[in-house]
C-alpha cells in the first residue's frame, strides 16, 4: 500500500509538467516485432534474424479507452551513431495493432495534454550534435501521424581543455515554428 501511494504521489507530481511520460515499458508484441524485423537494413546490422541486433524497446500509452504502443529501436540495426533511432507509434485495440507513425532519427519522446482527433499529441526529439536537438510536435489527422511544426534547441558549452568534461552554460530555443509553448522547463538549463 505505501508503495502504491508513493507511486501516485510521483505520477501526479509529473501531471503538472507540460510532457507526459512516455508510457510504461512492456514487451514487444510478436505482430510488431516481425513487422520491424522486416525493415532491418541488412547492410548495417547483419542478419536481421538474429534477435539480439533486432533490440527495441516497447511503451504502453493509455489515457482511458486509448491505449497507445510506442516502439523505438535500440540497436545498430536501427540507430545512428549518435543515438537516434527508428521509431514506430501503433493504435492497440483487442487482438490488432494499427500503425499510425513511422519514422527514423528519434532521440526521446513524450506525449503532450494536448489532443487532436482523440491522440495524444507527440513530441520526439534527436540528437544532431553536442549543441543542437531538434525536436518536433506530430498531431493525429484521424488516420496518421503528421509533423505539424518544430524547434531546435541549442546549447552552449563553456571552454575547457580537450580531457575535460564541459558543463552547460545556456540553452535557447531556436527555429522555432511553432505557435505554442511545448518544451518542459526542465529542458532548458537555467542561467547561474
Amino acid at each position: 500500500m505505501r508503495k502504491r501511494l508513493k507511486l501516485r504521489r510521483r505520477f501526479c507530481g509529473k501531471r503538472r509538467t507540460l510532457m507526459r511520460p512516455k508510457g510504461h515499458k512492456v514487451p514487444c508484441q510478436k505482430a510488431s516485432s516481425r513487422e520491424i524485423s522486416a525493415e532491418a537494413d541488412p547492410d548495417e546490422c547483419g542478419d536481421p534474424s538474429d534477435k539480439r541486433r533486432i533490440k527495441a524497446e516497447a511503451y504502453r500509452y493509455q489515457r482511458g479507452a486509448v491505449a497507445l504502443i510506442a516502439v523505438w529501436g535500440r540497436s545498430p540495426c536501427f540507430c545512428s551513431p549518435t543515438g537516434n533511432c527508428s521509431f514506430w507509434l501503433y493504435r492497440s485495440e483487442p487482438g490488432h495493432f494499427f500503425r499510425l507513425l513511422q519514422t527514423y532519427m528519434v532521440r526521446e519522446f513524450g506525449f503532450l495534454r494536448s489532443k487532436t482527433h482523440g491522440l495524444p499529441d507527440l513530441v520526439p526529439s534527436s540528437h544532431d550534435s553536442a549543441q543542437t536537438f531538434p525536436g518536433a510536435l506530430w498531431k493525429f489527422d484521424g488516420s496518421e501521424y503528421i509533423a505539424e511544426c518544430g524547434w531546435q534547441i541549442l546549447t552552449t558549452y563553456e571552454d575547457v581543455p580537450v580531457d575535460v568534461i564541459a558543463k552547460p552554460i545556456d540553452s535557447r530555443v531556436e527555429k522555432n515554428t511553432c505557435q505554442q509553448k511545448l518544451l518542459p522547463q526542465r529542458e532548458l538549463l537555467r542561467r547561474k
